[in-house]
């Protein structure tokens, strides 16, 4: 990465190339190691980077990656026109149903350039430029937001354990010293674990775009793919444990079994990251809970 950083034109590749990295660190159980990553990113790029990333996941300033990452200002486009949108949709919706209807994937690339012909004859060649453009810019936008979605991704998982070795120290010293301490760290810890599991869209998971069938289908995508799939098959399971230990610990026995219904909640289809020995294992704690649910509600009837 370290000759990437001496042009800030190549700040989302330094960060794709990150990404793998970290990647690779989280599925060889070498979280330190992924941390390190992330701490030379602070030394190449600007201090602020993090902040800057979370910003160009809102915008579309990806002509010029360097002045974004600069601080300098960026032309924004003009809003387009509702002929203008009306035309991109119905490019869209041809090529979706010309894709289904062919019920060979092989056949997208053949498949798209016939629809694109076909609009070229409609159009002026100004308006086929633009649609043609809009094609390639779609992707390369949607393409730089999920590498952009998966940095930060990664960072929360990574905050979350660092965050989560902190609070076992603190727990394990004398109370009267750190309680207000280990309480404050406790609600950071708890909250950035729920970040993860109520992660917008879903944690490490990539934006779709209209165009996704006519993306890059290489050995390096399918790679990334099958990491983030591992990754999330091991890190879901992993911070549901982790804050049910929390929540236990803190004797939060009745929020630590509404887990469950996190984990079974078909908006962000956490269970589908279960295997069945580590579900059993999910359930088996939730019960031990739900046990001293009712042990306490005995106690104070009593």
């Amino acid at each position: 990465m370290k000759w990437l950083s001496y042009d800030l034109n190549q700040g989302i590749e330094i960060i794709k190339q990150s990404n793998k990295l970290i990647r690779r660190f989280i599925l060889n159980s070498r979280p330190e190691s992924a941390r390190h990553t992330y701490d030379y990113l602070n030394l190449v790029l600007p201090s602020n980077y993090l902040t800057i990333v979370r910003d160009l996941l809102h915008t579309n300033r990806f002509s010029n990656i360097a002045s974004v990452f600069q601080n300098q200002t960026v032309a924004t486009v003009s809003q387009e026109t509702p002929y203008w949108e009306e035309l991109r949709k119905d490019f869209q919706n041809i090529l979706k149903e010309r894709v289904e209807d062919s019920k060979d994937s092989t056949l997208s690339e053949s498949i798209f350039e016939e629809v694109r012909k076909e609009f070229q004859c409609k159009l002026n060649k100004d308006q086929w430029h633009l649609l043609n453009d809009d094609v390639e810019k779609s992707l390369k936008s949607t393409q730089i937001k999920n590498a952009v979605r998966e940095h930060l991704s990664l960072y929360s998982y990574l905050k979350s354990l660092k965050l989560y070795e902190e609070w076992k120290e603190f727990a394990s010293q004398d109370k009267s010293q750190t309680f207000q301490n280990e309480i404050q760290l406790r609600d950071n810890l708890e909250a950035s674990l729920y970040h993860i599991l109520k992660y917008p869209t879903g944690w490490l998971l990539d934006i779709p775009s209209p165009y996704d069938q006519f993306a890059p289908n290489d050995i390096f995508t399918h790679q990334r793919d099958s990491e983030i799939q591992q990754i999330r098959l091991t890190v879901i399971p992993n911070i549901f444990f982790i804050l049910s230990d929390v929540l236990s610990i803190s004797r939060k026995f009745s929020q630590c079994v509404e887990l469950v219904n996190l984990a079974t909640d078909d908006q962000y289809k956490l269970y589908s990251c279960f295997p069945q020995e580590r579900l059993k294992q999910f359930l088996y704690i939730i019960r031990n809970n739900w046990v001293n649910v009712i042990e306490s509600d005995t106690r104070i009837q009593i």
